[in-house]
């Protein structure tokens, strides 16, 4: 239980950092270079696309299970881990994981910044803790986060709430 809680604890406060960084990050762009279009990278509006128009069950599956394993497993622990957790590779795992997001030849480095970040901020939380749980749980709040937020900003996604179960 001990155990539990000291990565509770830790999970909680890495995620509200994240999203902290993120948010301000994406905002402070958006304020500076208003037609950046930072905030709508092509990731985000092809999930929101696709919740119109697949079925929910296998895009919950993806982005809250396959994305934070896979994705930590791959940018952080198998990266980090190789280069003994030096820093210069936390940048790089960062940067390859805002570069494996980008979807579009029309998205630029604004589009970028916000995965770096979000990259970064999983990294250090692995290099932190040496534990790859905690980057993968902040990375599965973060998506679930994002989630909702395409779900509540959505019109149509419980139109088709039948075809999930079928």
């Amino acid at each position: 239980w001990e155990r539990v809680k000291f990565f509770g604890s830790r999970i909680w406060l890495i995620l509200i950092a994240e999203l902290a960084v993120s948010i301000a990050f994406a905002h402070l762009l958006q304020t500076i270079f208003p037609t950046s279009g930072a905030a709508n990278t092509e990731n985000q509006k092809r999930i929101t696309t696709s919740l119109k128009d697949a079925r929910i069950i296998m895009i919950v599956i993806s982005v809250l299970i396959f994305a934070p394993v896979f994705e930590e497993l791959i940018y952080r622990r198998s990266i980090l881990k190789t280069a003994n957790f030096h820093t210069s590779t936390l940048f790089s795992s960062a940067l390859i994981f805002g570069l494996i997001h980008l979807n579009s030849s029309k998205e630029t480095i604004f589009h970028l910044l916000p995965y770096f970040c979000g990259g970064l901020v999983f990294a250090w939380s692995y290099k932190k803790y040496r534990n790859i749980w905690i980057s993968i749980f902040v990375h599965f709040l973060h998506n679930l986060t994002a989630l909702l937020s395409a779900v509540a900003n959505s019109n149509s996604v419980f139109i088709n709430i039948y075809p999930l179960w079928s």
